[in-house]
C-alpha cells in the first residue's frame, strides 16, 4: 500500500504531555523517523509507523481504543547512578542492583510485546537503564523484533562508545537525555555530578551518528522546570534547539505529594495513559502509567497474567470509566493536581 502526500503530511505529532514546552527542529521527530524508513526503502515499516502515529492521535482524541497497548514501557533494575534532587528515589532507601527484572523476563515480555502488536517500546523508566549488566543484549533483541518506535531514556553519563555504537545498530528510533542544566554549577545542584562527562558523551553520540550518515535515533534532551533551574530555561532552550531534535522542558511533579495526597478533587481530569501504555516495573508489576503515583497502582505482575490480560483486566476497564466520567481516583487526581500546581516549583532545597 503506498502513502499519499496527504498521509505524509499529515503525520501525527507526539502527544503533548501535560504543561510540556516542548521545542523541535525544523522537521518534527516523526518525520524525521517516517523519512529514514523511505529513505532505506522500508516502505512496509514506514506505512506501519504512520498507521501508528494516525492511530495514537486517534486515542488522544478518544475516538479509538486498541484491545492491546500501543506503548510499553520497561523499568528493567531500580539502580541509578545519580541522586536527583526532583526524583522520588530519594525517598527510597532500599536501592541496590539486585531490586531487577531477570533476564528470561524480559526476552518473554518483549516477545510477547510483538505477537500483540504493541508499536512503541521504552526502556529506561524509574532507574538508569545502561546499569543493568544484560542491557546490550536486551536492546539487540528489541531491535531485532523491529517495532515502529523504540525509546531509550537515560540519564546519559555512562554513554561510551560500545553503548553508543549498540544504540545506533539496534533500530533505536528516539534517546531520551535528562540533562536539567546549561551549567556545571545547577547540574550538581540538581544532579550530583559528571556534567563535562555527559556533555562529551552527547557530543560524541552525535559525531558518531553524523559519520554513519543516519538521522536515527533522533535526540531529545530535557529540564525539569524547578527553583533550582527555572533562571537556564531559556538558556537551555536556545543552546538546544540549535543541536537536539528535540527540546523538552518538563513540569515538576511535588514529590513530596506522592505520600501525602493531600487534593481531593480534579476538575476535568484528563489523562491519556490509560489507552496508550503500560508500565512494567522492576518486581515485574504492571501499572496504568510510569508517574511515580502508580506506586499506589497495580495492576496485576507478570507471574500472574499477559500483558494482553493486564490491558483487558478488569482494573484496567474501571480505570478508563473513571477518566470517561471525570470521577477519577485519588492517586490520579494527586498525580494531575501535583503537574498543575505551581507551589510544586519551590519543592526543592537549594541546600
Amino acid at each position: 500500500m503506498g502513502l499519499s502526500n496527504d498521509n505524509v503530511n499529515e503525520l501525527i505529532p507526539r502527544t503533548e504531555a501535560i504543561k510540556h514546552i516542548i521545542h523541535r527542529g525544523s522537521k518534527d521527530p516523526n518525520k524525521i523517523i517516517y523519512d529514514y524508513y523511505v529513505s532505506h526503502g522500508d516502505t512496509q515499516k514506514a506505512q506501519r509507523f504512520l498507521q501508528y502515529r494516525e492511530v495514537w492521535e486517534s486515542i488522544r482524541k478518544g475516538e479509538k481504543s486498541l484491545d492491546f497497548p500501543p506503548h510499553v514501557a520497561f523499568a528493567l533494575s531500580d539502580a541509578c547512578n545519580l541522586h536527583c534532587a526532583h526524583c522520588y528515589r530519594v525517598f527510597n532507601k532500599d536501592r541496590t542492583l539486585k531490586r531487577r527484572m531477570e533476564f528470561d523476563e524480559i526476552f518473554k515480555l518483549i516477545d510477547e510485546c510483538k505477537e500483540i502488536g504493541v508499536h512503541s517500546i521504552n526502556l529506561g523508566t524509574e532507574s538508569e537503564m545502561f546499569l543493568y549488566d544484560s542491557i546490550l543484549e536486551v536492546m539487540a533483541h528489541i531491535g531485532s523484533k523491529r517495532f515502529e518506535d523504540f525509546w531509550v531514556c537515560t540519564n546519559g553519563t555512562l554513554l561510551n562508545d560500545e553503548k553508543i555504537n549498540v544504540i545506533l545498530n539496534s533500530g533505536v528510533t528516539r534517546l531520551s537525555v535528562s540533562i536539567d542544566a546549561v551549567s556545571n554549577e545547577t547540574y550538581n545542584k540538581v544532579r550530583g555530578k559528571h556534567f563535562y562527562k555527559l556533555m562529551s558523551n552527547i557530543f560524541n553520540f552525535l559525531d558518531r551518528r553524523e559519520k554513519r550518515g543516519t538521522a536515527l535515533p533522533v535526540l531529545r534532551v530535557t529540564m525539569i522546570k524547578s527553583n533550582l533551574t527555572i533562571n537556564e530555561c531559556d538558556d537551555f532552550i536556545r543552546f538546544w534547539s540549535k543541536i537536539a531534535d528535540e527540546v523538552d522542558i518538563q513540569p515538576l511533579i511535588d514529590i513530596k505529594n506522592i505520600d501525602l495526597l493531600k487534593y481531593d478533587y480534579i476538575q476535568d481530569p484528563y489523562c491519556n495513559y490509560p489507552w496508550t501504555m503500560i508500565y512494567i516495573n522492576w518486581n515485574g508489576d504492571y501499572k496504568p502509567c510510569c508517574s511515580e503515583f502508580c506506586k499506589h497502582l497495580t495492576i496485576g505482575n507478570i507471574k500472574d497474567m499477559s500483558i494482553k490480560d493486564a490491558w483487558n483486566s478488569p482494573y484496567m476497564i474501571d480505570l478508563r470509566r473513571q477518566f470517561v466520567e471525570k470521577k477519577v481516583n485519588k492517586y490520579c487526581t494527586n498525580c494531575l493536581r501535583s503537574l498543575n500546581s505551581g507551589e510544586s516549583y519551590s519543592a526543592l532545597s537549594t541546600g
